[in-house]
Parts: structure tokens; C-alpha cells; sequence
């Protein structure tokens, strides 16, 4: 099943899912001779309504980031895998920097095209979810990221690009959305003969025990 079809189903699941919560309160409401039993199911189904109202506003937003750039038919960008209760990512080559623009030159200092890395990460995880089904996260996530190889090519963390994979790979997949009530960015950097990326996906306070 590739991401499209699984988002159409959970739509409909969650469509679903409000009809049948609509239904409860109605034939709830038909019997207000227990005021107490009413009020316990009318809260109840409100809080189903919420669950309902979160997961499609996450929908929406996946759908709303798949706009933003043009898919192309390229090889998988990354391996994912899950372990030890977090998502482990492991990219083909580093993440690219922040295309930036040289002030005194007046040109751009790193250019490149987004839509290439976005269907590399998200042909990754349309493989990935034909075969698994992820968890989405209910509490605040954290996205660890290590990028390894050499000193000298050693570039900051806030230089490095990590919009593009979050809106293709992370966002409406495996947390609700990309703002920092659901979703915290660590960066750390690893000497290594090789240069590649890779990233870790969990709970915000299980990753924080990892990382001490």
C-alpha cells in the first residue's frame, strides 16, 4: 500500500469514526432522565471528537507539504528502520546545506533542487509503509540528527537542511506537525572516514535519557 492509498484510508476511517461518535451523542441525548450518565458519555464523545479533529488536521497538513514540491520517480534516499522503540534513519549521503544567498556576491552560495531530496526521502518512506505501519506520536517528539565525516567539511547546524526531509519523511507520518509543541531538533556531529547522515525519532523524554 503506498502513502496515498493509506492517507485516503485513514481519512475515511477517521470519517467514519466522527459519524459514529455523532451517533453515540444523538441517541445519548434521547435519554436525559440520567443526567449524570449523559453527562459522562457527552465527555466521552467529545474527546473523541478531538481525537477525530487532531488526526485530520494532520491529514490535512501532510497534504498541504506534498503540494509545496514536484515528485519525481528517483531511487530511495535514505533506510529506515525501528529499534529500541525509536525511528532510525540512515541517509545514502549527508542532508545538503541551507541554500543561502551571498550577500557581497549577490548570488546563491548552495544551490540545488529540493524536489530532488524531498522524492528520494519520500520514496523511502513509501517503501517503508508498504510493509509497516507506524505509530503516531501522541506526546511531544524529538528528532536527533548526527551528521558524521571530517573536520574540515564540518558545516554548523543551523547550515544544514532538514525542512525538506521533515516535510516528506516526519510530518503527518509519524508526529501531528512540525511546530515545536510536537516536534524538538537536536544536532550533534561525529568524526568519521565517511560522510552520511543519520537520524533518530522518538518520544521527546525517552530520547532525552538516550542522549545523556
Amino acid at each position: 500500500m503506498d502513502l496515498r492509498e493509506k492517507t485516503r484510508e485513514e481519512l475515511l476511517c477517521e470519517i467514519h469514526n466522527l459519524k459514529k461518535t455523532c451517533d453515540y451523542l444523538y441517541n445519548a441525548s434521547c435519554n436525559l432522565d440520567d443526567i449524570s450518565t449523559f453527562n459522562r458519555k457527552l465527555s466521552s464523545g467529545t474527546e473523541q471528537i478531538a481525537s477525530s479533529y487532531r488526526k485530520i488536521v494532520s491529514i490535512r497538513n501532510m497534504l498541504a507539504d506534498i503540494t509545496d514540491y514536484q515528485y519525481m520517480p528517483v531511487e530511495p534516499a535514505l533506510h529506515i528502520e525501528k529499534k529500541e522503540g525509536m525511528y532510525y534513519f540512515r541517509f545514502n549521503e549527508p542532508l545538503p546545506h541551507r541554500i543561502t544567498i551571498d550577500k557581497y556576491a549577490g548570488k546563491l552560495r548552495y544551490e540545488y533542487d529540493p524536489n530532488v531530496y524531498y522524492s528520494g526521502y519520500r520514496s523511502a518512506i513509501e517503501q517503508w509503509l508498504k510493509e509497516n505501519d507506524p505509530n503516531l506520536f501522541s506526546q511531544k517528539a524529538m528528532l536527533y540528527v548526527v551528521n558524521h565525516g571530517s573536520t574540515q567539511n564540518m558545516r554548523d547546524n543551523d547550515n544544514i537542511e532538514v525542512k525538506t526531509f521533515i516535510d516528506a519523511a516526519i510530518k503527518g507520518i509519524f508526529i501531528r506537525d512540525d511546530t515545536p509543541d510536537c516536534l524538538s531538533l537536536c544536532f550533534d556531529f561525529v568524526e568519521d572516514e565517511k560522510e552520511y547522515t543519520e537520524a533518530y525519532l522518538g518520544n521527546f523524554g525517552n530520547m532525552v535519557l538516550y542522549l545523556k
